[in-house]
């Protein structure tokens, strides 16, 4: 109601003619039907040259792919994976899968029987390198305090810049 009251206010001030171009509805100009069909088959024109380019550049990659995939090294080289693969499977199912497996490696475990061994040496027999002494530490400064101060100092220099790029 209000907009129809404001139509009327305008009409009235400006003339029923005036107010038709107060939008500038006819002031634009209307294109001519010959002007739209020119600029219609320019963007086709544009559109066709564009997908010959994708179409081309689709060709060659597609080129460059099979080139490479069909070299010579790679043909071997995937001749050879997959002799590898073949031969590695034969011996799995040759030393009867899984479970065959499993059985081989307790078999090799059970020899190790832990309650043999002994923490002391035999006296019989020495086996050494040189000097028997182990050599002592070395005195210096202690990595740990530097490496958590690096951490604090890079910490600061981070809440700082922080600080300056936050408005």
């Amino acid at each position: 109601m209000i907009a129809g009251e404001t139509e009327a206010i305008l009409a009235k001030q400006a003339g029923e003619d005036n107010y038709d171009n107060f939008f500038g509805k006819r002031t634009k100009g209307r294109r001519s039907q010959s002007a739209i069909a020119s600029r219609r088959a320019g963007r086709k024109q544009r559109r066709s040259a564009r997908k010959g380019q994708r179409v081309q550049r689709r060709t060659e990659r597609i080129q460059r792919r099979s080139a490479r995939r069909n070299s010579p090294i790679r043909v071997m080289r995937r001749k050879r994976r997959s002799t590898l693969i073949r031969k590695l499977g034969n011996t799995y199912t040759a030393s009867g899968g899984a479970s065959g497996i499993g059985a081989q490696i307790s078999a090799m475990t059970s020899q190790l029987n832990p309650s043999e061994a002994s923490d002391t040496p035999d006296t019989d027999y020495s086996v050494s390198l040189g000097d028997s002494e182990t050599p002592e530490k070395e005195a210096g400064f202690p990595k740990v305090p530097l490496i958590i101060g690096g951490v604090v100092v890079i910490g600061i220099i981070g809440a700082i810049a922080l600080k300056k790029n936050t408005p």
